[in-house]
């Protein structure tokens, strides 16, 4: 019984998210927010001593981060970079670059700590990220944390 209980919410919560789920692009880092609290220095130092040995893999799908973003912010910045919301969904020849106004920032669910260690250890011309953009407007609050704790198990991974 609870386990049968149990599977319909990863169904239903599985459902939601491919329903909210618009993209992933490239975006640079200073357009990415993290409401939480400061970034833990020492797993950091820990992230850009791996960076050091391994590179930065910042395309790899299990270092994605997971952002929020409103339909008219998206519709503006697709615009700008002159690609469909298909192109962004099913990108054929890597993820596109997308961009924003100065001062604009995405909310980000979590990967705070391995933005810190890539805003301190990539080169300024080379500070992006593979950013999955879900739709702001459709979250609440279980689904926000429902897509926040299927992420987090990838986001200590390099």
């Amino acid at each position: 019984m609870r386990q049968a209980k149990a599977q319909r919410e990863d169904l239903r919560l599985d459902a939601e998210r491919r329903l909210q789920y618009k993209g992933t692009a490239c975006i640079g880092l200073e357009f990415l927010n993290f409401q939480q609290c400061e970034p833990d220095r020492e797993n950091v130092e820990y992230l850009k001593g791996c960076f050091r040995k391994e590179g930065c893999h910042q395309v790899e799908a299990r270092n994605h981060i997971p952002a929020l973003i409103d339909q008219q912010s998206l519709d503006d910045a697709l615009q700008a970079a002159e690609i469909s919301a298909s192109q962004l969904r099913y990108p054929s020849d890597g993820y596109p670059e997308l961009g924003f106004p100065d001062g604009y920032q995405l909310e980000c669910l979590h990967g705070k700590d391995r933005i810190q260690a890539a805003r301190e250890f990539l080169s300024p011309r080379n500070k992006w990220w593979a950013v999955d953009l879900y739709l702001k407007g459709m979250i609440n609050i279980s689904s926000k944390d429902a897509l926040t704790s299927a992420f987090y198990q990838t986001s200590t991974q390099i």
